[in-house]
């Protein structure tokens, strides 16, 4: 039989759950906001530290850094949506007309030779190439239709970065002040947390990014079909690991080389072969000072499996998760398992 003093512990433990389970299905609509506004509080604190020690005032200053980024935020949304939508019926009426099969004959002759298995090929073509336009259409049509949505998003990202940039010290400590972790391992965990977003803010997404927007001015540079569209496309595969945007300057320079712009297409293959492949050498020595690495097999398996779990933020979530396990599997391996928790 359990004695009174157990009972209590595993009555108070069943309500810690249940609390815990009942907090996180409140704030699950809009956790993704919640963990933009602290990521973007962590990437900015630096700049509201410098704002702050010429105005004096900390609600003044972390209102400053809000508003400029809620500002950018609707600006990008402003700009780039509707001629994401515009280009996205182009693209789709573009592919309808164009003929997508004759330069693949030109290299596959053989394989072509039968006018049904022609055919066959070109509708599963235009078929997979429509299925990807309304794809991106129903996204970006989706995203004018959650406006309200997307506002009350902006809103939770505002006050989140507001308060966690203002009372960042604060937090901290009150974070510390809670967990039930060791001060050592609560040492590691802080310094995986800390490597793995520096890592992730500085060595995937900044790099990501630029290699992203370098690819698109190649792309208007030799005049891509739709290059707004595919230079958006650059920016998101950008950030992934192992894959960047040469999927997008790739192939849409064997286009441009299939269907007769020669001079074009080998200018965009140089391009990204020489320009794009450049930036991160050009740029990881510069950064490497502000990141800790991380293994690239963690990062990758991590970022794939969290975008599939938890969406877009899982790109930080996942490998968080793993690198989290590393740290218990190293205390269970030196047999400090114990000293894991206070």
């Amino acid at each position: 039989m359990f004695d009174e003093k157990a009972v209590k512990r595993i009555s108070a433990l069943f309500l810690v759950l249940v609390l815990i389970i009942l907090s996180f299905i409140v704030v699950r609509p809009i956790l993704i906001s919640v963990i933009l506004g602290l990521l973007f509080a962590y990437i900015l604190y630096p700049l509201y530290v410098k704002v702050y020690r010429v105005i004096k005032e900390k609600n003044i200053s972390a209102l400053i850094i809000c508003v400029v980024i809620v500002a950018i935020i609707f600006l990008l949304l402003w700009f780039i949506v509707p001629i994401m939508i515009q280009q996205t019926f182009d693209f789709y009426t573009y592919t309808q007309r164009v003929d997508l099969l004759s330069p693949i004959k030109k290299l596959f002759p053989n394989v072509f030779s039968s006018p049904d298995f022609s055919k066959e090929i070109l509708i599963s073509m235009h078929n997979f190439v429509g299925k990807f336009a309304s794809f991106l259409l129903e996204g970006l049509t989706n995203i004018l239709l959650s406006i309200p949505l997307i506002l009350l998003h902006v809103v939770v990202i505002f006050f989140t970065l507001f308060f966690a940039l203002r009372d960042n010290e604060i937090i901290i400590r009150s974070l510390k002040g809670i967990s039930p972790l060791t001060p050592e391992a609560e040492k590691k965990f802080f310094e995986q947390s800390r490597d793995i977003t520096r890592s992730f803010i500085y060595g995937i997404l900044i790099i990501g990014l630029v290699q992203g927007i370098v690819t698109g001015i190649g792309l208007f540079i030799f005049r891509v079909p739709n290059a707004t569209m595919f230079t958006v496309l650059a920016v998101l595969v950008g950030i992934l690991p192992m894959i960047g945007p040469m999927v997008i300057w790739l192939p849409a320079g064997l286009y441009l080389l299939l269907s007769g712009n020669t001079a074009s297409g080998v200018g965009l293959l140089v391009f990204g072969a020489v320009i794009v492949s450049l930036v991160e050498p050009v740029l990881r020595p510069y950064i490497i000072s502000k990141t800790t690495k991380i293994h690239p097999l963690i990062a990758f398996i991590g970022m794939i499996g969290g975008v599939f779990v938890f969406g877009i933020i899982g790109l930080i979530i996942g490998p968080l998760v793993l690198a989290y396990l590393l740290i218990v599997a190293e205390f269970y391996k030196e047999k400090r398992f114990d000293k894991l928790f206070k």
